[in-house]
């Protein structure tokens, strides 16, 4: 079994999942993260390569988050087509919940891509130039963001929406104790449904993170803190 093949054949396609994901996060691809993410090919042939050179952990985690996001997107499009029918205005607790929706499929974006700029780099750590991509979608002519949506601020400093900036703050203020979406809830009377995309975001960000696993409380990062003022 060739495992350099495997090697270098899962680190080119990462690479291209990579770029997918960074494309859609700063918006190049419309509405669309890709044909390479949409079909599956892609990113399963590398997860296959990962499991022959002994990345199993891995192949199993990059499938799974790449699906999920790849089935949030189609529900975040059929959304946005039921949206364009006939309809009623939408009420502030609507234009909230699709908020909270697209914040939390672009943060999903972004802690995938940056799992996968992970492996490329234990892929290939003296050769992987891996890019450090886009945070976020950005505004563009021709191309609507949807309300609700931070954009990056000037100088490329991504820009926090207010539930956000609190979060943030309250996560700073009581680090470096891990805390509960409930606990967060408590402190800043923010709904845990909107607490739950707003941290989806900050760790998309690198200003949050949960050290202890997936399942454990956040604290704010070193960027965070600076970002939090």
């Amino acid at each position: 079994m060739d495992t350099d093949a495997d090697r270098r054949r899962a680190a080119h396609l990462l690479n291209e999942a990579l770029a997918a994901l960074d494309a859609y996060l700063a918006g190049a691809t419309g509405d669309g993260p890709g044909q390479f993410l949409l079909d599956r090919n892609g990113w399963r042939e590398a997860a296959l390569c990962l499991k022959r050179i002994g990345f199993g952990p891995a192949a199993v985690r990059l499938d799974r988050q790449l699906e999920e996001f790849r089935s949030a997107w189609f529900d975040e499009v059929l959304t946005i087509a039921a949206a364009g029918q006939s309809q009623p205005a939408k009420t502030d607790y609507e234009w909230e919940v699709e908020r909270d929706r697209r914040i939390a499929l672009v943060g999903r974006a972004g802690v995938t891509a940056k799992f996968i700029r992970g492996l490329i780099k234990d892929l290939a750590p003296t050769e992987a130039q891996v890019p450090a991509g886009p945070a976020l979608p950005s505004s563009r002519e021709g191309h609507e963001v949807p309300r609700g949506t931070a954009l990056p601020a000037s100088g490329g400093q991504p820009s926090l929406n207010r539930n956000e900036a609190r979060i943030l703050r309250c996560l700073r203020d009581h680090a470096p104790k891990l805390m509960t979406q409930e606990e967060i809830e408590a402190e800043t009377r923010i709904s845990v449904r909107t607490i739950g995309p707003c941290l989806a975001r900050l760790r998309g960000l690198g200003f949050a993170h949960q050290p202890r696993g997936d399942r454990q409380g956040h604290t704010v990062t070193p960027a965070g803190k600076s970002a939090a003022g």
